[in-house]
Order: C-alpha cells, then structure tokens, then sequence
C-alpha cells in the first residue's frame, strides 16, 4: 500500500512495476510519429517565428494550431483518410504543446526528466 510522506506518495514496489509497465495511448503515439512528419517540422517554425509577435501566450498557441489543423488534414488526406478540422482538434493541440515543450520550453524537459528518474522509468 503506497505511504504518503510530506506529501509525497512512497509506492511499493509492485505498484512501481505497475506504473513503469503503463503503455502509452494511441494518442500519445500517434503525436511522437507526427513530430518526426513535415508537419512537426511546419509547427516548429511556426513556434519559432511567431515566438516575438506581440500575442499573448494563448493568441499564439491558437494562431499555431490554426495553421496546424488544416496541414494535418492534408497529410491525412494523402494518405487516404478523411477527417473534419474539428475532429482534429485534440490531437493538434497535443502536437502543438508537445513541439513547444520540446523546443521552446525551460521547464518542461527539466521536470519531465525529474519525474522520470523518481519513478524509476529512466535514468
């Protein structure tokens, strides 16, 4: 049974196994094979060059997305699928957050990687 300590939650070792055996959603998979597509790449400039533009942080996350959805489609398209804009939507905002933090954020590799380590997932 997991103990709590100053707010910390201490694991067993088998409710460990249990969280370093989680599989990653579909979803999740899904944004790590569209980073690598020219799609990620389209997002990563579009993060770096409106990055100065005078917009709040949201104005820019949306501006990104906007441009995103409809590239994402074409890439589906071409490949056979169809999907509404609107349908998109989540997975595009996942993408977009995902770049950002890969590329642009001083925090989130830095917690990401501390998280890890004290789940005993990576070294």
């Amino acid at each position: 049974m997991a103990i709590k300590i100053f707010g910390l939650t201490i694991l067993t070792s088998t409710e460990l196994a249990s969280v370093k055996s989680f599989a990653l959603s579909e979803a999740t998979k899904a944004v790590a094979a569209l980073k690598e597509t020219p799609v990620g790449t389209a997002i990563a400039n579009a993060i770096s060059d409106i990055d100065n533009a005078n917009l709040t942080g949201i104005q820019k996350f949306e501006k990104v997305l906007s441009d995103t959805l409809p590239q994402l489609q074409q890439l589906l398209t071409a490949q056979g699928l169809k999907a509404e804009l609107a349908d998109l939507e989540d997975l595009g905002r996942s993408l977009v957050q995902t770049i950002y933090n890969d590329f642009k954020s001083t925090t989130a590799g830095t917690w990401a990687t501390s998280i890890l380590k004290l789940l005993g997932i990576s070294a």
